[in-house]
Formats: C-alpha cells, sequence, structure tokens
C-alpha cells in the first residue's frame, strides 16, 4: 500500500496552526496509510502530554493515531537503519578537527522508516536534514555561516550516505497545504473581497513558516506567483 511517513515539524506545525483536520481529507485523496515510528511520537506526543507546553497539541495528534488517520510502524529493521543513518549523517562535516552533529533521532528514524517500508515521500520541515537528502553541499556552506568557521565534509561518507537516501523524496508541511488549497479544502475560511484568495494562501504559508517549516519569503512569493494570485 502507498504510505508517506511523517517527521515531528511537520505535524507540530499543523496542530499548531489549527491544520490537523486537513490530515484525513488529503489521506482519503491519497488512498495510502500516514505513518510515524516511535521516535516521532515520543517526541510530538508521549514528551508533550508529561508537561504543559504543547500538551493540547500533544492530545490532538493522539486522537489522529487512536483514530489509524496516522498509523505507527517499527521493526528491527528499522531501528538498525535508523541507528546507521544517525551515526552516518553526525560524521559527514567537521569544523575544527570535530564532528558536527547535525542530525537526530526522531529524523534519522523517520528516513529509516521511509527507505524500508519503500514510502513514497517524507513529510519533513528541518531544513538541514532535507537539504542533507538533496543537496548536501548546501548543508556545508550553511553550517560555515552559522558557526563562523570553515567547515569540511567528507566526500566518501556523504556519497554513502546519498546511496543510502536517494530513493526518499523529501516534501514540506507547505507542499501538502499547497495541495489542499488547489483542493478547495481551505475554501471555508476564505473572505471576502478581491484579494481573497492571497489572503488565504499567504496565511496558510507564512502560519507554518512562522511555525517551524523551513521556507523563505521569496519561496512564499514564487508559490503566489505560479498560483496566479
Amino acid at each position: 500500500m502507498r504510505s508517506i511517513v511523517f517527521d515531528s515539524g511537520p505535524l507540530i506545525s499543523f496542530a499548531t496552526n489549527n491544520m490537523l483536520w486537513l490530515l484525513p481529507l488529503m489521506k482519503e485523496r491519497f488512498q495510502g496509510e500516514f505513518i510515524i515510528p516511535p521516535a516521532v511520537k515520543q517526541e510530538i506526543v508521549d514528551r508533550p502530554l508529561g508537561s504543559k507546553k504543547f500538551k493540547y497539541e500533544a492530545l490532538q495528534i493522539l486522537a489522529m493515531l487512536e483514530q489509524g488517520i496516522i498509523k505507527q510502524t517499527f521493526n528491527e529493521d528499522i531501528k538498525r537503519r535508523s541507528e546507521r543513518l544517525l551515526l552516518m549523517s553526525n560524521e559527514l562535516f567537521r569544523a575544527q578537527d570535530n564532528f558536527i552533529r547535525i542530525c537526530h533521532p526522531a529524523e534519522m528514524e523517520a528516513l529509516a522508516t521511509a527507505i524500508e517500508i519503500g514510502a513514497d515521500t517524507i513529510v519533513i520541515d528541518e531544513f538541514i536534514t532535507k537539504t542533507l537528502i538533496e543537496r548536501p553541499e548546501a548543508v556545508r556552506e550553511r553550517m560555515e555561516k552559522k558557526l563562523h568557521l570553515g567547515v569540511t565534509g567528507d566526500d566518501l561518507k556523504v556519497r554513502e550516505f546519498l546511496k543510502e537516501v536517494s530513493m526518499v523524496k523529501p516534501i514540506r508541511s507547505v507542499d501538502i497545504a499547497v495541495v489542499a488549497y488547489e483542493l478547495g479544502l481551505y475554501s471555508k475560511l476564505k473572505p471576502a473581497g478581491a484579494d481573497a484568495d492571497r489572503t488565504l494562501l499567504e496565511a496558510i504559508l507564512w502560519g507554518l513558516k512562522l511555525n517551524g517549516c523551513s521556507i523563505t519569503e521569496n519561496e512564499i512569493g514564487e508559490i503566489l506567483r505560479l498560483e496566479g494570485i
């Protein structure tokens, strides 16, 4: 069956923007499964339920799990692959002869899950991990700017990592939101006025950006242009 794996960030963004209601509608159209691994559930449900911050959002996501809109998947193959990917990703780049830790367990567990189950895509909002899959050199350049240090990459390890993840297609929460907009799923929220479509889509995109999705202001402008608004 077709499947999409979610990292923590997109589900948090949807929850904090009151957009989780989109998931059952999008799942119906996708005609497949929405999957998370245990490490993602730990980040977005178990841990927040034991604190005060994001507890309400965690309850909303838990309801999606209990209803089967989102499903949890895990096995020993995923565990082994996620451990290997975590080690690999955090030994790709060095600064002052020290490895730079750039990825976290939940991200790599989601990525390992996508690989092991042959998922259609992985939804991930975090810039580093998404860009690492697509353009590792851009990650190195970003780290240099952030650290104000020279950063070197291990070309052999980068090639090995890319070979491992080559079949995975990463997208962001905004990509799902734009498809939902094009399907008319946000129509009940559209305000009156000549610029209603632009106002609605801008609100959706900026809401996601301000809650963690790695999208630039220029990209938002380009999406609006492509949508003809």
